[in-house]
């Protein structure tokens, strides 16, 4: 996601998509070996195909509820949905729970429309339990919102060995969290056999009876093959100016075949209420179930979430049938 790079002192929580009857990534403060851009950071690590247009065609599937445990098997083509939410919100929260407690409670007061938590104490897990994630994984779920643990892959260029070993530590820090958040997700179509598959599959292993879902973060469409090593895909995350411009072609056919769930968009730099309400309605035409729309710029957009008018606006937007 967003450049980590100067953040130290942060900690990071993401919201997802989940789950109206139940149930990305951002980067948190991380240490030395995890000091690489996200997708969506400013110098040029974004794709530029992760540009969006306006005038994206309109939403192929029908609409449902969203299962719980973020929209259920990675191999679902479930493009027939019945009624129920048109979409939900996943947000990033580059803020710690123990100072930050007014935007967390915010949080958790939002769902479901605010589904799930994407929790980042350091860039991963970090090295030992705290206390805090315990208990913010546990007000998310008393609010009905499920927890996803953030882990990054470099593009793939990271040995797999250890990206396993986060996801094992997620588990046995945090034995209720819901899965994993993977981001930095490579859009190589050969890495999917070689390292997101055995990924995925790791993830499903790990004990526990809660969702183990995965949710992967390229930042931009990528080939269907990816959809075979994940729940949830992020295939945007940049600027609303991008999202608007017409650069991002429209919507590759496969993707009708699956539902809506299986797709979240991250839109920042939205200035006004006006561009965030008409982000969400693109997000909706482009068949993506979950979004987050920030008035931030790629620098701030994770270190903060949005309050006031603009956060009321927002969650009326995406409920908004």
């Amino acid at each position: 996601m967003v450049n980590r790079r100067g953040w130290s002192a942060l900690t990071a929580v993401l919201l997802l998509a989940a789950v109206a009857c139940g149930s990305s990534g951002g980067e948190g403060a991380g240490p030395a070996d995890a000091a690489v851009d996200g997708p969506s950071s400013t110098d040029g690590a974004i794709d530029s195909a992760a540009d969006a247009s306006a005038d994206a065609p309109s939403e192929t599937a029908s609409t449902s509820d969203a299962p719980a445990d973020v929209r259920g098997d990675a191999h679902a083509s479930d493009a027939s949905d019945g009624g129920g939410p048109a979409q939900q919100m996943a947000i990033p929260m580059y803020v710690d729970p123990s100072t930050s407690a007014s935007l967390w409670t915010q949080v958790y007061a939002a769902a479901p429309t605010v589904a799930f938590v994407v929790a980042n104490p350091a860039s991963g897990p970090g090295t030992a339990v705290d206390a805090q994630y315990t208990q913010a994984i546990a007000s998310a779920h008393a609010a009905g919102q499920s927890v996803v643990g953030y882990v990054h892959t470099s593009y793939a260029m990271r040995p797999i060995a250890q990206v396993e070993a986060d996801v094992d530590a997620w588990y046995s820090f945090y034995p209720d969290v819901d899965g994993v958040f993977v981001d930095e997700t490579s859009t190589d179509a050969t890495t999917v056999a070689s390292y997101y598959q055995p990924l995925f599959a790791h993830v499903k292993a790990e004990p526990g009876t809660r969702a183990h879902t995965v949710v992967i973060n390229p930042g931009t469409m990528i080939d269907e093959s990816f959809m075979q090593a994940a729940d949830v895909v992020v295939t945007f995350e940049d600027t609303y100016a991008n999202y608007t411009n017409g650069s991002y072609p429209p919507n590759p056919a496969w993707t009708a075949n699956y539902s809506r769930w299986r797709f979240w968009h991250l839109v920042l730099s939205a200035a006004t209420t006006a561009d965030m309400q008409n982000a969400v309605t693109i997000a909706r035409q482009r068949n993506v179930g979950t979004v987050y729309v920030t008035d931030q710029g790629p620098a701030t957009a994770y270190q903060q979430i949005v309050t006031g008018a603009y956060w009321q606006a927002e969650l009326a937007a995406v409920q908004a049938p």
